[in-house]
């Protein structure tokens, strides 16, 4: 399967309000870029712990949604828009799992989990309530991992060279953060799938101890 990268996009941390700084504004690039094992050179992460580190280092947004957001809110919402640094065509949250191995230029990406709508992008949006919008969605968007480090630029396809056998999907984990948290089955799926993110299969973990528990309680 391959996709179409319609933009490539890096940005810098700037104050957006007072205490509160992000790279969401991030703009296309029109040469190649280097990516190396935690970031793309040139691009910026102001909140590690919800943002960066090795499992979160290219977040991807389908250039699908656009329309949607855009009949959503009325007026025209431009690229990138959801502080993605990968805006892609054709890709969906439904036909993406976890563990999913990408070539991109000289790289090699594995999904790792969704990204998680906050209040940066409420801001972004100048919409208390957007964050929570794009959750019920289901439209949030997902972090590759970096494989293989390498140079990609803009005109380059994603291409999928393996699927992950649990086909965990990202609404899947999505509807264990969002509308189906005690989902005994999903629960046990996402544990069992070793690429997601290790802070999430432990808070699923947990989750599904407390079920357990207060099920034979």
């Amino acid at each position: 399967m391959n996709y179409e990268v319609k933009s490539i996009n890096i940005g810098k941390c700037k104050q957006i309000e007072e205490g509160l700084n992000s790279a969401i504004n991030k703009f296309p690039i029109t040469e190649k870029v280097y990516v190396s094992s935690t970031i793309i050179i040139g691009d910026e992460q102001a909140d590690l712990k919800h943002h960066g580190g090795e499992d979160q280092v290219l977040c991807v947004y389908s250039y699908d949604h656009y329309e949607h957001w855009e009949q959503e809110l009325n007026h025209k919402v431009d690229i990138p828009s959801f502080g993605e640094n990968l805006t892609v065509k054709d890709i969906s949250e439904d036909d993406v799992c976890i563990g999913d191995i990408f070539e991109l230029g000289e790289t090699k990406l594995q999904v790792s989990l969704p990204r998680q709508p906050c209040r940066v992008l409420a801001k972004k949006f100048n919409n208390d309530q957007f964050a929570k919008m794009v959750s019920d969605s289901g439209y949030t968007g997902f972090y590759f991992r970096v494989l293989n480090e390498g140079y990609i630029k803009p005109g380059q396809t994603l291409n999928l060279i393996k699927r992950h056998p649990k086909q965990l999907s990202i609404s899947d984990v999505n509807k264990l953060h969002y509308t189906d948290q005690k989902n005994v089955d999903l629960l046990k799926r996402a544990i069992e799938v070793v690429e997601l993110k290790t802070s999430l299969r432990e808070q699923f973990q947990k989750r599904l101890n407390e079920i357990i528990k207060s099920n034979n309680g």
